[in-house]
């Protein structure tokens, strides 16, 4: 039976790409933060960061919901055999 690496899964659940999106996210957000503490609270509304975050994290947990079905599929490969 052949299952997937740590290495492999993490990849899979997390690629470069998106990596690079929750990065670019983090710093706009550390960036958006940082105006908003420093300069006033007018600068950045509120619901642009609440409707950022949330539609970042419904994405996430639907996206893990499907890589995770498919790790499983993955793993399946080698005890489903027929002879």
């Amino acid at each position: 039976m052949s299952l997937m690496s740590f290495g492999e899964r993490s990849e899979f659940l997390l690629p470069i790409g998106l990596a690079g999106y929750l990065a670019a996210f983090l710093l706009l957000l550390g960036i958006l933060l940082y105006a908003w503490l420093q300069f006033s609270s007018d600068s950045v509304h509120p619901v642009v960061l609440e409707v950022s975050a949330v539609s970042f994290e419904l994405w996430f947990v639907l996206r893990s919901v499907q890589v995770l079905r498919s790790i499983h599929r993955y793993n399946q490969v080698g005890t489903n055999r027929r002879l």
